[in-house]
């Protein structure tokens, strides 16, 4: 049986927009700025949060809680931060 993992693009995608939108940063007022900066963090969370299941799933392993990326982002690393290493 193969294992099912999450596909991890849509995030990618999301945040092109979002750097898009943070490239008009002049145009944006200061709460619509800081909207996008949040909503930035919430999906670089996400996609640490969506690695570390598919990597838990690829390896047998129990998968990670929300909270635990949340309270330590650090120890589940983003594509970016990977490709660093």
């Amino acid at each position: 049986m193969a294992k099912q993992v999450m596909e991890v693009n849509g995030v990618a995608n999301l945040m092109i927009l979002l750097e898009g939108l943070e490239s008009c940063a002049p145009s944006l007022t200061n709460e619509q700025y800081e909207h996008v900066a949040k909503a930035h963090e919430q999906l670089e969370l996400l996609e640490r949060y969506m690695l570390a299941f598919n990597k838990a799933v690829q390896e047998g392993t129990a998968n990670p809680f929300w909270h635990e990326v949340k309270a330590n982002p650090s120890a589940y690393p983003t594509n970016r931060e990977k490709s660093r290493r």
